[in-house]
């Protein structure tokens, strides 16, 4: 994902240390990660001003499909509709995915 390559270093760390807690610590809790936004099937991590969106599938797996530079709280409703959109083509392709490589993984 490229706009996480282009944070600056602390962004980056924080970013690092919350995905890895997510993948390795059963339940874990954070201001800055809501696993589930209301009325969809996908979280975001918000190390302010950024936002990663993500969704969890088979397991632990954490598919990161979106992301955005937002300086204020909230964003639209028809932004969260679109972004639900866009989860569910990543959703179908990381479905695709597994089950050409079933055998390997």
């Amino acid at each position: 994902m490229e706009p996480f390559k282009n944070l600056d270093g602390d962004h980056r760390d924080r970013t690092i240390d919350l995905i890895r807690k997510m993948a390795t610590v059963d339940n874990y809790k954070s201001d800055n990660i809501k696993y589930r936004l209301q009325g969809y099937t996908y979280g975001e991590i918000r190390p302010k001003p950024h936002r990663f969106f993500f969704f969890q599938k088979c397991g632990k797996n954490l598919i990161f499909f979106s992301y955005v530079l937002k300086k204020t709280n909230s964003l639209s409703d028809s932004f969260y509709k679109k972004l639900n959109k866009d989860k569910e083509k990543y959703e179908k392709e990381f479905e695709k995915f597994i089950e050409r490589n079933r055998e390997n993984i």
